[in-house]
């Protein structure tokens, strides 16, 4: 047995796209505890022992072609300022580089897969499989997603084991905020910082109570110069203000003394650090939010003005690194006017880091929604019924994805809460035939399903993976 055929896939049921969407498979759980890693920072490929290499011979006469960037030099230059890796002799690689390193990475999960579960890789099948997905990706007729085509093959995966750097989006439920009051802004900052766009709702509005910090004397805590450390400061300071199972916790203030100045050259990962600017001013920020708010239960803007600042925190270093809407509900005044800066101006300042829709029903009354649309341009309007019963609106009712809660930031893909989703992009007009182009879907396909061979450092995404296997 070589390459495992491809399983059926589950296409975006939009008419907009041609994108091919597969939720992460997981086989089981991770230990709770957080094992964190800026990949976005790590522009160094370090030692990575991949189980499988392409043959040398096969990429000789790729060393010398020019490779098919589009629009002009525009494609070549955000290619190399994006996903051309520094490589150890602190040369930049080229695009024959890029591809091997993603199509190594890609078979030796593969391989290391197969071989885990005892059923029997084939070499030369391998190789063969791996030489046709390494020419389609060359060529462009089907890409990885940008976090595929940077972080694939390297440490970050196959090292740290931080699969989740390889998905593009998530969604996150405030359902159960009661229950975890910390639990969904720790997720989103973890994995805004490992470049996936997540979602979120506000359904968690009017459950947790603001208490504030006890009285006494303010706990230090000295935040380690990691990503860990980063979103361990974030549940630490919630957990100032809204407590611990009913026991008030205290004011805690932050020792920022472990984190590299701005400026300071990363050794290990490349790339300078952006300080602890950014984190300081999402304390400070947060604090005085909650501040105003203690003794107040926690509404939908709170919820919003939380993900969004963290948001904010993430997009202020030094790479864009992710994405995120916020979903409210349609009579919820205060959710329809987050987007009008002439009512809440102090929005401006951390506002645009979500698009913002509401969870429609059929039949309802759009009135009162679409002036608040007409006027600000957002809220925008999403089906989560819809989205539960169809699989693609074409479909009859199947009622598949009933415990769907929502989707990813571009709302492409309607997500269960800690659900991933992973993208393939496909180019048609690469291709003279059908034939051709389905040969490149199954590449394509196949790319996406070994991303869903690895588990994620969550817990939470593991189980809803392993249940749905889509």
């Amino acid at each position: 047995m070589g390459v495992p055929s491809p399983i059926p896939y589950r296409r975006f049921p939009g008419p907009f796209c041609t994108f091919f969407y597969v939720k992460t498979i997981r086989k089981s759980s991770l230990p709770a505890s957080l094992v964190l890693f800026d990949y976005y920072s790590f522009t160094h490929i370090m030692s990575c022992d991949l189980c499988f290499k392409l043959d040398d011979a096969f990429l000789e006469k790729y060393k010398s072609l020019q490779p098919p960037f589009g629009y002009a030099p525009l494609g070549e230059l955000v290619y190399r300022r994006t996903y051309s890796r520094t490589l150890e002799d602190g040369s930049k690689e080229d695009w024959w580089q890029t591809v091997r390193r993603v199509v190594e990475g890609t078979y030796s999960l593969q391989k290391e897969h197969i071989q885990s579960f005892h059923l029997g890789w084939d070499d030369d099948q391998g190789q063969r499989s791996a030489q046709e997905m390494y020419d389609l990706i060359y060529n462009m007729k089907f890409l990885p997603p940008g976090r595929g085509l940077w972080v694939m093959g390297t440490p970050v995966i196959h090292k740290k084991n931080l699969s989740a750097a390889l998905n593009n989006c998530a969604f996150v439920s405030t359902e159960d905020l009661a229950a975890d009051p910390t639990r969904p802004f720790e997720f989103l900052m973890d994995a805004s910082m490992l470049g996936v766009g997540v979602g979120f709702d506000t359904k968690g509005r009017g459950q947790v109570l603001i208490v504030g910090p006890k009285e006494g004397e303010p706990m230090t805590y000295l935040i380690e110069d990691s990503r860990e450390g980063w979103v361990n400061s974030l549940s630490v300071l919630l957990k100032s203000f809204f407590g611990v199972k009913g026991e008030k916790q205290p004011a805690v203030v932050f020792d920022y003394s472990a984190i590299r100045p701005e400026g300071m050259p990363l050794k290990t990962f490349g790339g300078v650090s952006s300080g602890p600017r950014p984190l300081r001013e999402l304390h400070d920020t947060i604090r005085g939010l909650l501040e105003k708010q203690v003794g107040s239960v926690m509404d939908s803007r709170t919820i919003v003005d939380l993900f969004n600042l963290i948001g904010k925190c993430v997009v202020s270093g030094n790479v864009r690194r992710s994405a995120e809407i916020a979903f409210g509900e349609a009579d919820d005044e205060t959710f329809l006017d987050l987007k009008d800066y002439e009512k809440n101006p102090e929005r401006m300042a951390w506002g645009w880091s979500s698009n913002n829709s509401v969870f429609a029903r059929v039949g309802m009354d759009y009135t009162n929604v679409a002036n608040h649309l007409r006027v600000n341009g957002e809220p925008g309007l999403a089906w989560l019924e819809n989205m539960q019963k169809y699989g693609r609106m074409g479909d009859p009712r199947n009622d598949k994805d009933i415990k769907v809660k929502g989707g990813n930031p571009c709302l492409e893909q309607s997500l269960e809460s800690y659900e991933l989703c992973c993208l393939v992009e496909t180019f048609p007009a690469k291709h003279a035939t059908l034939k051709e182009y389905l040969r490149t879907l199954k590449f394509a396909y196949l790319y996406a399903k070994t991303v869903t061979l690895r588990m994620t450092h969550w817990p939470e995404t593991n189980r809803v993976m392993l249940r749905n296997r889509r």
